[in-house]
């Protein structure tokens, strides 16, 4: 629990200084920022091992905040994975910094979500649509507890991402697989 808090700070600080700093170097304004979040709303987020866990709570925390931080030109989009069981294609979540933090904030406190499986077409889906977007910044990030189905190696997966878009890959749990 303590490694995700550290780097869900970490990320935090990193996002802010980011932003700082593009609004400075761009002579005030501010750049536009696309976010797709993956959001493992697994069984195992609420329980493992037959014991209720906090992993869906820390997660719903982290997408709180971000949806926070959002920037007046930044648009967030979340992937639940279990939208992704059948045919899901779209975010669950669309947000517009625009809409200020209060109301964002309430998009992602007020859903709940049906704890299915952690198929990985959700964030084969969510990157799609991330490289047909148009931005200064484009961020995957991908909060998840557990193995993913569908895809043999997540590493290799991430290891083909180009440069332009940034991954954060957020383990939730001391079982999470690690991306890199």
């Amino acid at each position: 629990m303590r490694r995700e808090k550290r780097c869900l700070a970490l990320l935090l600080v990193l996002i802010l200084s980011l932003q700082l700093l593009a609004v400075f170097a761009d002579g005030g304004h501010a750049p536009k920022r696309v976010i797709h979040l993956v959001y493992d709303d697994s069984g195992s987020m609420i329980r493992a091992n037959g014991e209720q866990v906090d992993r869906w709570c820390q997660a719903k925390y982290a997408m709180e905040v971000f949806a926070a931080m959002l920037g007046e030109n930044d648009t967030m989009n979340i992937y639940y994975m279990s939208a992704f069981e059948g045919n899901g294609s779209q975010p669950t979540i669309r947000m517009a910094g625009k809409d200020g933090a209060q109301a964002n904030v309430a998009k992602i406190h007020d859903t709940v979500t049906k704890a299915g499986n952690t198929p990985f077409a959700s964030v084969t889906a969510a990157y799609q649509d991330l490289t047909r977007t148009d931005a200064d910044e484009r961020w995957l990030v991908v909060l998840t507890d557990g193995e993913f189905q569908g895809v043999d190696s997540i590493s290799t997966y991430f290891s083909n991402v180009p440069p332009s878009i940034n991954v954060m890959f957020l383990s939730m749990g001391p079982d999470a697989p690690d991306a890199a």
